[in-house]
């Protein structure tokens, strides 16, 4: 999303501290940028899955969106010690010029949301949905137990679609 677009400024006016961006906004938002890549050609719907990070965050989001996905994993980058992850969202808003990631006081602030909005998501879906991911360690680390859980998902969907 462009920063400079009214849709990108409003967005920043609520991360910016540390705030989730209100629930119809948010699912708007993101039926507008699915729409734009099916229409674009950069998703298909039949032959490739949807993986999404960031959404949705909270049980009002899940209810939004429940009409729209078929939900087949839920990772959960799930850690007991906060503070290795703030240290990497301080260090990546340092990296990429992210005020918002930049700022200890928004970024602990955000766990504190996690906790009360976020973390209840956990409950709302399957427990045999839900798989623990550990978050520590080099970012090549993680992505390799992301796809560890995602590959078989994917694999499943493309077996079913194809028959």
């Amino acid at each position: 999303m462009d920063p400079d677009s009214s849709d990108g400024r409003a967005v920043a006016g609520f991360t910016s501290g540390g705030n989730l961006v209100p629930d119809e906004f948010t699912t708007a938002l993101w039926r507008k940028k699915l729409a734009a890549c099916i229409a674009e050609g950069t998703f298909d719907p039949t032959s490739q899955i949807l993986l999404l990070d960031g959404i949705p965050r909270n049980i009002a989001q899940c209810e939004l969106i429940s009409a729209d996905v078929d939900v087949q994993l839920v990772l959960h980058l799930a850690g007991s010690d906060f503070e290795p992850l703030v240290q990497r969202i301080l260090d990546r808003g340092l990296r990429q010029g992210r005020p918002d990631d930049a700022d200890e006081t928004v970024v602990r602030h955000r766990f504190t949301v996690y906790q009360s909005e976020s973390a209840p998501v956990l409950d709302y879906y399957s427990s045999e949905l839900l798989v623990n991911v550990d978050p520590i360690g080099l970012p090549g680390e993680v992505l390799g137990r992301v796809l560890e859980q995602v590959l078989p998902v994917q694999q499943r969907f493309l077996e079913t679609a194809v028959t």
